[in-house]
């Protein structure tokens, strides 16, 4: 799967498609925190974090944040995960994203590891 996402990125950067790659970076770190590679994860947290925040596609923007509150929840780092919770959730809010929506079940996931 790593594999697959790595090209899909490469694809995303050779083609100059911003928002691809910044999504995807968002996905490898997800993996790479599962996986337990944490300085890996965070790495591409950061770079994807650049790249979407460049790109102005808030959407991406705010599930990337939710992935970075669940990196740092698995470093025991509460007040960072709740940081990134409430910049996510003032994004949906400002983009009129509903519960219902991609970003929201995100956030959902996201507050439920918070608050448990």
């Amino acid at each position: 799967m790593l594999t697959l996402l790595s090209w899909a990125r490469r694809l995303c950067i050779e083609s100059g498609y911003r928002l691809g790659e910044g999504a995807f970076l968002g996905v490898l770190a997800e993996l790479e925190r599962q996986e337990g590679n944490l300085q890996r994860s965070e790495a591409l947290l950061s770079e994807g974090e650049g790249v979407l925040r460049e790109s102005g596609n808030q959407v991406e923007l705010g599930k990337l944040l939710c992935r970075r509150g669940l990196f740092e929840l698995s470093l025991d780092r509460p007040e960072a995960a709740a940081a990134a919770l409430g910049e996510a959730h003032a994004i949906a809010a400002r983009m009129g994203s509903t519960a219902g929506s991609e970003l929201g079940a995100h956030i959902a996931l996201l507050k439920a590891e918070v608050n448990a």
